[in-house]
């Protein structure tokens, strides 16, 4: 030191070299530090004491008392220096600063290097904070319409809180069972109010999102919001309707889930039936058109009636041990095979129709499109002398109530199973199983030259039509295939991954989206995918907090 002082060559005094948020900036988060960095190491008590950071109304900030923070006292902010001693933050990461306000910082003159050099000048700049969140849009707007089964959606204008939001958001009337209010993987800003029950058809509701609700800098609204819709009908959204239970043999409740509104959507699912009086349910036939659901309980007891629109339940007549059951396509009426007979229910008038008392009749049961003719599966009886003959796919007009067979088809000990209708109804696909196993073949009435041919070489089963001459098929291998009735070809749109193949699968009316259950991780869970099999996700989270099963998917909605 005395060499530098006879030389003449003294230290110079520290510099600033950057400050931030930079002088003049405008739309500061609030809690953002105070950070200053300099080009020599410091003596971070002579900065400390002389950093001052007030509003022009001379306010700090709130809860920060820089003075204490700078004797390590206890207050909303603390120092941190970087290793070098070459920059200082002051953070106050529950102490934000004034939303919409601007502040200046000013440091002393006097601060000191570690080298002893003191400054003998003074810095001050200005910055302005960010304006306080708000809600920028919902879905339903004021005065809309929203899907009984949707979950109303609020987005703000910025990431918040998922907690403080969850706290702040009420829909009133309240549904029954509650709501929970979930954020989107995908936007921190955009969040879903979900009831646990479907909202009434019909009835008028409203959205409150209290001021409580803070972004995550700890803002609070700058108002709080309240719009008003009103639930619409039933069947007005697209939704994959399912059993589920505690295993994949024993469901004790119906579910639906909607497909995402947007991508990052949580999974939203909802109860539509669960009555512990019931005990067990064997199957789940939702109408297409959203407003009933059939539901057959354990113990051979009569079919349950849902009404979706009121929540009423009744029974069906004469459908004790019930073997299987279809609705019409336009849902006005029900199909059912019970006790060796096939009956239709219409629920308007609570009447029954026998159309055919066939003690080889079982299911499934398929109706043409139009409405015109079911297609069923038929084993003759066993008369004790010799093999019994194959299952037969019968047709059957409502109109006519009679009985008509498929021509053969297939080897002569083949089985005729699973048949399903083309769009137009020009055209039946179902599976002959014989000793080689599962083969796609379609009857075509309209050609009476080959009026029953196989699919080329394709083997599985058929599950729906996608177009007029591809079809939706269960592969040998358990995957899901595409099949070109005209050409042959096979495409696969869901592989049998890891030995968890697509348990069951279901069309939409548009024929453009697959629904299937598949086991992940254990658990059942519901997907949809397109129809090529691109753009999957999910559409439940079973697991240990839900321990849920789900069973054989079924789309409803909008009516092609």
């Amino acid at each position: 030191m005395v060499g530098l002082l006879a030389s003449g060559c003294l230290p110079a005094p520290a510099q600033i070299t950057a400050v931030r948020p930079s002088p003049s900036s405008g739309g500061v988060a609030t809690n953002r530090p105070i950070t200053v960095a300099f080009d020599a190491p410091m003596a971070e008590r002579s900065v400390e004491l002389r950093l001052h950071v007030r509003d022009r109304r001379g306010r700090g900030i709130p809860g920060c008392s820089i003075t204490v923070a700078a004797r390590n006292g206890r207050t909303g902010c603390r120092f941190r220096w970087s290793r070098n001693r070459r920059t200082m933050r002051l953070v106050h990461p529950s102490r934000p600063l004034r939303v919409s306000t601007t502040y200046r910082v000013s440091l002393a003159a006097g601060i000191e290097s570690r080298a002893g050099v003191r400054s003998t000048l003074g810095h001050s700049w200005f910055f302005v904070t960010e304006g306080p969140p708000s809600v920028t849009g919902t879905d339903p707007a004021p005065g809309g319409t929203v899907s009984p089964l949707a979950a109303p959606a609020i987005t703000f204008s910025r990431a918040m809180r998922p907690g403080s939001v969850a706290r702040s958001v009420w829909l009133r009337p309240e549904p029954p069972g509650g709501v929970t209010v979930a954020v989107s993987r995908q936007n921190p800003a955009r969040f879903l109010v979900e009831p646990r029950r479907p909202l009434t058809p019909g009835a008028g509701y409203t959205l409150v999102v209290g001021r409580g609700a803070t972004d995550v800098h700890g803002n609070r609204l700058a108002a709080g919001v309240r719009v008003a819709f009103t639930a619409g009908g039933p069947g007005s959204a697209t939704a994959i309707v399912f059993a589920a239970g505690p295993d994949p043999q024993r469901f004790t409740e119906v579910l639906a889930a909607l497909p995402p509104a947007q991508a990052g959507d949580p999974p939203s699912v909802r109860l539509l039936y669960g009555s512990p009086t019931d005990g067990q349910l064997l199957a789940v036939w939702p109408a297409p058109d959203g407003r009933h659901l059939v539901v057959e309980p354990a113990g051979r007891h009569l079919l349950r009636l849902v009404s979706l629109a009121t929540g009423a339940v009744g029974t069906i007549p004469d459908s004790a041990a019930t073997v299987t059951g279809a609705w019409s396509p336009d849902g006005a009426r029900f199909a059912y095979i019970a006790r060796g007979a096939l009956r239709l229910y219409d629920p308007t008038t609570g009447g029954v129709t026998t159309l055919a008392g066939e003690p080889g009749l079982r299911g499934p049961i398929a109706w043409r499109p139009d409405g015109s003719v079911l297609a069923a599966e038929w084993s003759p009886p066993t008369t004790g002398h010799g093999a019994a003959a194959a299952p037969r796919i019968v047709l059957l007009s409502p109109g006519l109530r009679a009985l008509s067979f498929l021509p053969p088809a297939g080897p002569p000990t083949g089985a005729q199973v699973d048949p399903v209708w083309s769009p137009l109804g020009n055209a039946l696909a179902f599976a002959v199983v014989g000793p080689a196993g599962a083969r796609l073949w379609w009857y075509r009435p309209g050609d009476p030259s080959t009026p029953t041919a196989a699919i080329g070489s394709a083997a599985g089963t058929p599950i729906a039509f996608l177009d007029a001459v591809t079809l939706l098929a269960h592969s040998p291998s358990g995957g899901l295939l595409r099949v070109s009735a005209a050409t042959g070809t096979v495409q696969t749109v869901v592989r049998n991954a890891a030995g968890a193949p697509p348990i069951a699968a279901a069309v939409s009316a548009s024929r453009r989206e697959i629904a299937y259950a598949r086991t992940v991780d254990g658990f059942a869970q519901v997907l949809l995918t397109g129809s090529s099999g691109a753009d999957t996700v999910p559409l439940t989270a079973f697991g240990p907090a839900t321990p849920l099963q789900a069973g054989p998917p079924t789309l409803i909605g909008p009516l092609a």
